[in-house]
């Protein structure tokens, strides 16, 4: 909580640069849109800022709404000690400096590569500069003092945090982005990067390609980066799931090119939708409604929440009804805005997909068959549809949505109840137009509008209870009251 609050009292001290967004490209738009949205972290989290590893040098350096350059470490690896995705053919060809530097800095990369004697026998993986300095040697050091991974000289590539903190973007004009290890503490968990979530995340990124194939809506409105290109240190006697090999690893996250270079189109997180702007009254919506020419109002603020809810859950609900839900709380949702139109919704992050298999295989998919820790928590399998439902409600709705509906009600002086009823009868036409069969539309009926209860995910006490432990965020469940029926 103490490292929250003075974390927290630097962030608000800082002003995001808003000025003049539709005039900037769609990459510099983008990237300005992650920083709004690393203000405020995950909504409702009362613990989210918290970035527990950081002092307060490292914390306005590193953190995305600093705008800051970090200058990328680099180090060799061994290359009969990589594993890599499916992305990755042949190591020779397909390296992650061909995808993070230009030209002449690969060239400079390799010139050192080449002095050492290991440009043939060692790749060259990035580094985030905190992990290369409080990290490295004291998990990987026998690896280091063995020559198999060698720290480089060369940091001459700068890049920009985005909300995650650990993900980053180019260095250069180009839309393949970066993830990277970071064992700071956030949100409970430490933010390592293991091969298995790569797996993992390979796996559901081939049900999600095959899900945009089933449905026509989908085809054209849902989309996806390319997370299969990836390298992780795993050395021959190491498992999946042990510690050290976690904390060296890369992501190149491949945006679709499409839209970043799309002079029409706007890629937004949508969390930067829902955090207000410090001692401002600014808003995306702003732009929107300037762009369609619509009056600043109340009417136009519910016009365009109403089109964007009903661009977020058709996908959702679609993808739901064929057995899979993606993480769509407001740091991996990115909404793609076009022309003055809410076109669609762009995932990333695609290792925590939810499945319920029996919906994949009556619509020709199969079990991926993740990769799963015996003993350990699965949150990517569900046994009944309701439970798959659960991610909507919690994370679609009350974390991602419902942060959009009180920043537009703080915003633009909007009953908080009439964004509910707009969202009520949105959700409503969409149950009723796709084609769920009659089981699954009365459920999802019962589950939204005439429970008494909604699941609700708790926070703190599964926080003390983990006490800074390896996993993924952690919570519990509860109920809270049906917000429908408070309206």
């Amino acid at each position: 909580m103490r490292i929250s609050v003075w974390q927290t009292a630097l962030s608000l001290d800082h002003k995001v640069d808003e000025q003049n967004l539709m005039a900037q490209d769609g990459a510099t738009f983008f990237r300005t849109m992650e920083q709004w949205a690393s203000l405020r972290d995950r909504p409702y989290h009362p613990l989210a800022k918290a970035k527990q590893g950081l002092n307060e040098q490292e914390y306005l350096q590193y953190q995305a709404e600093f705008a800051r350059p970090v200058a990328l470490n680099w180090v060799a690896v061994d290359k009969t000690l990589l594993q890599c995705g499916d992305g990755v053919e042949d190591l020779n060809a397909s390296f992650p400096a061909r995808y993070l530097l230009p030209e002449n800095l690969q060239a400079e990369l390799d010139r050192e590569m080449q002095a050492r004697g290991i440009a043939g026998s060692h790749v060259a993986l990035p580094v985030h500069p905190w992990q290369f300095e409080h990290v490295l040697q004291v998990q990987l050091g026998d690896a280091f003092a063995k020559g198999d991974c060698q720290q480089l000289d060369f940091n001459q590539a700068q890049v920009h945090a985005t909300s995650s903190l650990r993900s980053m973007t180019p260095c250069f004009n180009s839309a393949d982005y970066l993830k990277l290890p970071m064992a700071i503490y956030s949100l409970g968990a430490s933010r390592y990067l293991p091969a298995v979530k790569m797996i993992n995340g390979g796996l559901s990124e081939k049900l999600l390609r095959q899900v945009v194939d089933k449905d026509e809506t989908l085809s054209r409105s849902l989309h996806l980066c390319d997370e299969r290109k990836w390298w992780a240190f795993m050395p021959p006697q190491a498992t999946l799931f042990d510690e050290g090999p976690r904390h060296l690893s890369a992501m190149v996250r491949g945006y679709p090119a499409a839209l970043l270079d799309d002079p029409e189109c706007r890629l937004l997180p949508m969390a930067a939708l829902g955090t207000p702007l410090p001692g401002s009254n600014r808003h995306f919506f702003d732009e929107w409604m300037d762009y369609r020419d619509l009056p600043r109002n109340q009417a136009s603020v519910l016009t365009l929440f109403r089109e964007l809810s009903h661009s977020f859950f058709d996908i959702n609900l679609r993808m739901f009804r064929l057995g899979m839900l993606g993480e769509v709380h407001g740091q991996n949702a990115v909404m793609v805005w076009k022309a003055g139109q809410a076109q669609g919704l762009l995932l990333r992050d695609h290792d925590s997909l939810r499945i319920f298999v029996p919906w994949l295989e009556r619509n020709g998919m199969h079990d991926p068959e993740y990769r799963i820790k015996k003993g350990h928590a699965n949150t990517l399998y569900h046994d009944r549809p309701e439970d798959l439902l659960f991610w909507l409600q919690t994370l679609g709705i009350q974390v991602n949505v419902r942060a959009i509906m009180d920043t537009l009600a703080q915003v633009y002086d909007v009953p908080v109840t009439a964004l509910w009823t707009v969202l009520r009868d949105v959700l409503d036409n969409l149950i009723t137009t796709i084609e769920f069969d009659d089981e699954a539309r009365g459920m999802i009926r019962q589950q939204l509008f005439e429970a008494p209860n909604w699941p609700q995910k708790l926070l703190l006490t599964p926080m003390i209870e983990r006490a800074g432990g390896p996993g993924s965020m952690p919570f519990g469940k509860g109920e809270v009251v049906n917000p429908f029926h408070r309206l």
